[in-house]
């Protein structure tokens, strides 16, 4: 049992934390994921999740679901027709069927697994999202919109934030709607973030507006930065109302034979490159049930679910609708088939023979 307490710090915040050492829980969610390709891959089953979950429903027909996995890349003009590109990291955006929970909520250390811990809910709402922001930086960035532009969060998952008094993952809300003399999004979080109370925060954002690895932390960079993001899932993502993105910043690298010793804004995009590259080989082998029309790209490039539907001879497909409540093995009658009964849900079941492990078990 965590609990949480409030902190009152010099400036006047006032802040949750949990009974937990912060930087003790730091360590062990980075000591969950054996490759930095499976808390990849965590990342993106929560994408898929969010955009999957209620298909099939009438009221999510026209949706197409939506994923994209990209780098992170700061852009700077040089010249008249110069333009210097460094890649700072890996973004993950995905759209979603309905209302994702508040950030505060998702990022929040929950007391129990089992108690309010939005197991009900779908997509970025667990504990495998910190796991895998803790494997993959050190500061890692949560951007939602939640139904309009009016309704945008920021939230920090940060190493840099934890203390041996409790665990600090924060977040923010802030409206990115245009015009009718609202103060712009970077005004917002300007005036926002220069308060005192928040100058662990600004410290984050601007060391995210260092960008090259020769800058030094800049808050106006780091906030431009997360303008365009922000403006990206606002205005430039299909008008889904429903969007979550994570940045990871400065991803961790591994023992590349690429690896450019003293150059590190070199090896972070060889590190994210080949994070890209191995994604795109592993995905289509984890994932039996994406549809065709569902919108995954790696890099730009479009992701197509073909491998086991190649594979498997005499691959068929149905749907069950099983009870929750009814014990497969009792007969209670049509009540226990009913897929409208409210204790219900659809199992969707794939059947098909592995020809190649017939010969080769272990292919």
């Amino acid at each position: 049992m965590f609990g949480v307490y409030a902190v009152v710090d010099g400036g006047g915040r006032v802040e949750k934390m949990t009974r937990v050492d912060g930087k003790g829980l730091w360590r062990s969610w980075k000591r969950n994921f054996k490759t930095k390709l499976l808390a990849l891959l965590d990342l993106i089953d929560n994408a898929l999740d969010a955009g999957i979950h209620g298909l099939g429903n009438g009221d999510h027909n026209a949706f197409v679901g939506r994923v994209h996995v990209y780098p992170d890349v700061y852009e700077v003009l040089t010249g008249p027709a110069n333009v210097s590109a460094t890649t700072t990291g890996l973004c993950i955006v995905n759209n979603c069927v309905k209302k994702i929970r508040p950030l505060k909520k998702v990022l929040e250390v929950y007391n129990s697994s089992k108690v309010d811990s939005g197991a009900g809910d779908i997509g970025e709402n667990g504990v495998g999202l910190k796991q895998g922001c803790a494997t993959l930086s050190d500061l890692s960035f949560v951007l939602l919109k939640n139904g309009n532009n009016a309704n945008i969060e920021l939230g920090i998952v940060a190493e840099s934030l934890q203390q041996e008094e409790g665990c600090y993952l924060p977040a923010f809300q802030f409206s990115n709607e245009r015009g009718g003399g609202s103060p712009s999004l970077r005004d917002q979080m300007i005036s926002h973030f220069s308060q005192p109370k928040h100058a662990d925060v600004a410290c984050c954002i601007a060391q995210y507006g260092a960008a090259s690895s020769g800058n030094d932390p800049n808050l106006g960079v780091g906030v431009e930065r997360l303008c365009r993001h922000f403006d990206h899932i606002c205005y430039n993502f299909f008008d889904d109302p429903y969007m979550f993105l994570v940045i990871l910043d400065k991803v961790h690298h591994g023992h590349s034979e690429e690896y450019v010793q003293n150059a590190w804004d070199a090896q972070q995009k060889i590190t994210v490159h080949q994070l890209m590259k191995d994604l795109g080989k592993e995905i289509p082998r984890t994932y039996l049930h994406i549809p065709n029309s569902f919108d995954f790209t790696i890099g730009g490039g479009k992701t197509e679910f073909k491998f086991w539907p190649e594979r498997l001879i005499e691959l068929a497909s149905f749907t069950l609708n099983i009870n929750a409540k009814i014990p497969w093995h009792q007969k209670f009658g049509e009540a226990q088939f009913d897929a409208n009964h409210p204790d219900s849900y659809e199992l969707r079941v794939f059947i098909g023979f592995d020809g190649m492990r017939i010969t080769d078990p272990s292919a």
